[in-house]
């Protein structure tokens, strides 16, 4: 399960940049054949080793049954929809009202060399250092925190909230796709998805 969390961490772009990612990509362009699109081969394996190791390991079942955790799960679906819009805005709006610095990062290597699908080497010159805009690692500590509870915070209303009118619009929609065929209730559908069924003897006899 490590291993797989391992895995899952690969970062989408410049894998180059740190030396656990440049290692994970030079150990998946071993395995997967050529093209694959590491970014998302190694955390797909990385989570089927999670999902595997919690099926064969009863300990860490007890674990993620903590209340805590359960309640994550709950919100989990809301946190993946609603987490990139509150990253490029919340986050990003803090940093900027707490201030921040150019920060030189030096890469793992210079000169990287690819082959194209025509067997041709390419020699692609990387610069000695790339500068990223982060905020002082005090003023950091202040605004993950922050922004965590107000992502929480807006998950768990978003549960609460806005997934139950949308169950109601969905059962809505299913009712008036799929209408009841019992009774006097029936109506006729407004897709055609199925034939209505003959009549029985009995309904003839009372029309």
């Amino acid at each position: 399960m490590a291993f797989g969390l391992f895995l899952g961490c690969y970062p989408e772009r410049r894998a180059e940049t740190a030396v656990w990612s440049y290692q994970l990509r030079r150990l998946g362009e071993q395995i997967f054949p050529w093209g694959t699109e590491l970014q998302r081969a190694l955390p797909t394996v990385g989570g089927i080793l999670v999902i595997v190791g919690v099926l064969f390991c009863q300990p860490m079942q007890k674990v993620l049954s903590i209340s805590v955790l359960t309640w994550l799960g709950e919100i989990s679906f809301a946190l993946y929809l609603i987490h990139g819009t509150l990253l490029k805005s919340t986050l990003f709006a803090l940093i900027w009202l707490f201030g921040y610095e150019e920060k030189a990062i030096p890469s793992i290597h210079h000169t990287s060399v690819e082959v194209d699908k025509e067997n041709e080497v390419e020699i692609v010159q990387y610069p000695p250092d790339m500068k990223i805009t982060l905020p002082t690692r005090m003023k950091l500590l202040c605004i993950l925190p922050l922004w965590w509870i107000t992502t929480l915070c807006v998950c768990q209303l978003w549960v609460l909230f806005v997934e139950p009118r949308c169950g109601e619009l969905l059962d809505w929609i299913e009712k008036k796709i799929f209408p009841s065929q019992s009774g006097e209730t029936e109506k006729r559908a407004i897709l055609p998805l199925f034939r209505t069924p003959a009549p029985s003897p009995e309904r003839k006899e009372k029309e």
